[in-house]
């Protein structure tokens, strides 16, 4: 693991939204993300600032995506792979599943593209992974770019609203996961996208942002861990912040660690 559970930033962002069109209509479920561009990272003066969150980077999303709304839920998993995993499966089906690995998320992706009729974004061999690439239109894991992006919705300070409206934290979770879509949104509807459970993203952990300006970025080529987001129901306030940065190996499984689905749109 890369860093210290729990470290947090707050970031600066500015979003500069494009068009999204109206051409492909949003399923149920789901929310459209439009392109934009925004700041990734922390300034070196704010507080709780880790030097994995710099230098300030100006990410530019093109394309628009479909995020889904809540976490991949236990029976929504469970209707894919067959099976609950989840260490807090009393929670239910509309809980969000946990204790799953990166390697079964991208299975996850995979299966639930198969099930709906889009390809496979992901080439599996073993425990060799190849991404199609932005362009596949199947169901996938966000880019640790896009999950910010979506998660800060516009906003620029450390979180999209106060904590406890927003959010399951230490402070209020009672040491248990709860279901999806219970605390309010973030201004593009998306829900718990700051604590309940961490959130697998595509990218291998690097401890440094590329600076300047770059476009979609997908991280890495190659790495020791794969990053997940957002913070969960185990973390105090300063780990459930938008910048907030996490890894650990692909094989983990944490009862703190589940996954959001996103689909690229034509």
């Amino acid at each position: 693991m890369k860093k210290f559970l729990g470290f947090a930033v707050a970031i600066a962002m500015s979003v500069v939204v494009a068009g999204c069109g109206d051409t492909n209509p949003t399923p149920d479920g789901f929310v459209l993300i439009p392109a934009g561009s925004f700041m990734m990272g922390s300034p070196n003066n704010e507080s709780d600032r880790s030097s994995d969150e710099g230098p300030q980077t100006r990410v530019t999303i093109s394309r628009p995506f479909l995020m889904k709304t809540t976490e991949v839920t236990q029976g929504e998993w469970k209707s894919v792979m067959g099976s609950n995993p989840s260490y807090f499966s009393k929670c239910g089906d509309n809980c969000p599943v946990e204790l799953v690995s990166w390697f079964e998320a991208v299975e996850y992706c995979n299966g639930l593209s198969s099930r709906e009729g889009f390809e496979h974004c992901y080439e599996i061999n073993g425990q060799n992974v190849r991404f199609k690439g932005l362009s596949c239109k199947g169901y996938r894991l966000p880019t640790e770019a896009e999950w910010e992006y979506a998660a800060r919705a516009g906003s620029t300070g450390a979180r999209y609203g106060d904590i406890d409206a927003i959010a399951w934290y230490f402070d209020n979770s009672g040491n248990i996961t709860h279901p999806g879509g219970r605390k309010s949104p973030n201004a593009w509807g998306l829900y718990d996208m700051l604590g309940n459970v961490w959130e697998w993203c595509w990218d291998w952990y690097t401890d440094k942002y590329a600076g300047g300006s770059v476009m979609d970025p997908t991280g890495s080529s190659s790495g020791s861990g794969r990053v997940y987001r957002g913070g969960s129901w185990v973390n105090d306030a300063r780990g459930v912040r938008a910048a907030n940065r996490y890894s650990s190996d692909p094989g983990g499984r944490y009862y703190s660690v589940g996954l959001r689905v996103v689909r690229s749109i034509p």
